[in-house]
């Protein structure tokens, strides 16, 4: 019974890795291709609008079968990794944009599925430990990408840069995939069809999931090009792709103190303290240059690192019999990681990349308004 566990720590270990070398592929085909910031921002919205699709896809054709949407969700995510592979080898930006769709879509359905496949086999202790996984991929992630990636970028894809670390990621991806084939099936339970209302609470959840996927993305898009500029550190693409580790490790560790914190501290608190660091670092990116500018945008990972699941546990728990269907709208909002790296793009091309920081910083203020609202709201209640 306990071999499920190293499987699903695997799934969302592949998870967080390939997510996070999406945001270094960035970079590496802006230089290869010559793209513009706002084209090479069509990588996040063919991820994100995988998720987007997926995501209520998946809680309508799987309905509780959760081993069968992991199964095929790892497919597709080893089946994307590979068209990645093969697309350095036809320069085809539409083949590399099918097969970022195919990831995103792949990742969608194993976080739909893999989180109530663990609680009904094992419980939250084993939730919490499959989940730490995800970080070990994210922190090993710009390691690749920097070596593998950015240390080779240049303005031929005939070095195929992206075959030998996309073919191993491929090749995980499947062997995941059939590993699940021995793990036991949950029991189906009758899904329930309860009348589904939109109220206050969803609604500005959906915004405040939109706004943090979305900085967390936008800031992970620009941090390597941030960083290499000549004003701030001058640094090359590889050591930069390096560098950002540390933004990632921000956001992992940041989850860890904030998961500590809560047992002090009401979400709301910690929400609005999470946003306003947000503002001061983004003001730091907007006015500073040098040593200071690229610590802030550094910093900024630990910014965003519980802005995800203090909104989304909040929402659920405000929920009720309608959680599951509150879970899936919410999982849709991560388009917003599509939505804000194209607005900020948009503003770079148009005026600087320093300038463009202003999208972040208005996604940060709008969050601590959401936090002070929703401390407005208890302690009207408490009263």
């Amino acid at each position: 019974m306990a071999f499920h566990l190293p499987v699903i720590m695997g799934l969302f270990f592949i998870c967080g890795l390939s997510t996070v070398m999406n945001h270094l592929l960035i970079p590496y085909l802006q230089s290869v291709w010559q793209m513009s910031y706002t084209a090479i921002m069509s990588v996040q919205l063919s991820f994100y609008l995988g998720y987007f699709l997926g995501s209520p896809l998946t809680g309508f054709l799987i309905r509780g079968r959760f081993i069968h949407g992991m199964r095929i969700g790892a497919i597709l995510g080893g089946l994307g990794a590979v068209m990645i592979a093969l697309s350095s080898i036809q320069g085809s930006l539409i083949l590399t944009l099918l097969s970022i769709f195919c990831v995103g879509s792949g990742i969608a359905m194993i976080q739909v599925c893999a989180n109530p496949y663990v609680l009904q086999m094992r419980g939250e202790s084993d939730l919490a430990i499959a989940q730490s996984a995800t970080g070990i991929g994210m922190l090993l992630a710009p390691l690749i990408g920097a070596r593998c990636l950015l240390a080779n970028a240049c303005e031929d894809l005939s070095i195929q840069s992206l075959l030998p670390p996309y073919m191993i990621i491929g090749s995980l991806w499947f062997f995941l995939a059939m590993m699940l084939f021995l793990l036991p099936k949950t029991k189906s339970e009758p899904q329930k069809r309860n009348p589904f209302q939109f109220n206050s609470v969803l609604i500005l959840g959906f915004l405040g999931i939109a706004l943090s996927v979305g900085v967390e993305t936008t800031i992970a898009s620009f941090i390597v090009k941030y960083l290499s500029d000549p004003q701030i550190l001058g640094v090359s693409m590889e050591t930069a792709g390096y560098l950002s580790m540390l933004y990632w490790f921000g956001l992992v560790a940041g989850r860890a103190i904030g998961g500590v914190l809560l047992l002090k501290r009401d979400s709301s608190s910690i929400l609005r303290w999470h946003a306003m660091s947000g503002c001061l670092f983004t003001c730091l990116i907007l006015f500073t240059s040098g040593f200071f500018a690229a610590a802030a945008i550094l910093l900024l990972g630990f910014s965003v690192s519980m802005m995800f699941p203090l909104i989304f546990s909040h929402v659920i728990k405000n929920s009720g019999e309608n959680a599951g269907q509150a879970s899936g709208i919410l999982c849709m909002a991560n388009i917003g990681g599509a939505a804000i790296p194209f607005i900020q793009g948009i503003i770079a091309d148009t005026a600087t990349l320093h300038i463009s920081f202003i999208i972040p910083f208005l996604c940060y203020f709008l969050l601590y308004q959401l936090g002070v609202q929703e401390y407005q709201k208890r302690a009207v209640n408490t009263i």
